[in-house]
């Protein structure tokens, strides 16, 4: 009886997995182009659409393994609330990677998927951690004025940092920090190496899209080390 529950129970994940997964693909091709430009810019070319082979594939797969690996490693609701606690930052990411802004709406859309981990930050009291993602953009932006004279991150990085607050401690946002800064580096190498086979985006006027990268570095977190204590992962990095 218990393995027929488990199975029925990883189907309707695989499903409900899919049914995410298609659903960012569709939220983005019908996104208003007004979200994706911001007050006083030129218009944005053609409305970007998401590939056909990524509405099929590749989204519904993200979601299958984030929320099968959230499953085996910390039980079914979380890993359903956790899913939906990643469907706005994956919007996010994707926005930002095509159009190198993040919009406000749908930094309130991710708020509201804060909600769905309430349940489970337990951990998460101190107010001094929404200060975290302040200090971050202080001291990137004073290092980026110092050496580029002008801002290295975004208001929009900042506004995403903040809502990874709501949900998760200021030690853990500042780990997501670092890992999308190393994963950062890491794509810019690997561009490098595979010229004309992987692209590093970096828009016309410098600035690289930070988002996909601390989307990323969220969800393998998310994944590994959600319920894991600071020391624990250092000890195991």
């Amino acid at each position: 009886m218990n393995y027929l529950i488990t199975a029925l129970c990883g189907i309707g994940l695989l499903i409900y997995s899919i049914l995410l997964g298609s659903a960012i693909v569709y939220g983005f091709n019908h996104l208003p182009m007004k979200l994706a430009v911001d007050v006083g810019e030129r218009p944005m070319e053609e409305n970007r659409k998401l590939a056909d082979v990524s509405c099929k594939y590749t989204m519904p797969a993200v979601f299958i393994i984030l929320t099968f690996g959230m499953w085996i490693k910390w039980g079914l609701p979380l890993a359903i609330a956790g899913s939906v606690y990643m469907w706005p930052m994956i919007l996010i990411a994707i926005t930002d990677y095509y159009y190198k802004v993040i919009h406000e709406k749908l930094i309130a859309v991710a708020i509201l998927g804060n909600l769905a981990l309430i349940p489970f930050t337990e951990g998460v009291s101190t107010k001094w951690r929404f200060l975290v993602p302040v200090v971050i953009f202080a001291i990137i932006n004073g290092i980026g004025y110092l050496l580029y004279k002008k801002m290295a991150f975004g208001g929009g990085d900042l506004m995403l940092l903040v809502v990874m607050c709501i949900s998760l401690t200021g030690t853990a946002v500042l780990l997501i920090f670092l890992a999308s800064v190393f994963l950062t580096v890491l794509h810019y190498i690997l561009s490098k190496i595979l010229q004309g086979t992987m692209k590093f985006n970096v828009s016309s006027d410098g600035f690289v899209p930070m988002a996909p990268y601390l989307v990323t570095a969220m969800a393998i977190y998310m994944v590994f080390f959600f319920r894991v204590p600071l020391y624990d992962i250092i000890i195991g990095l």
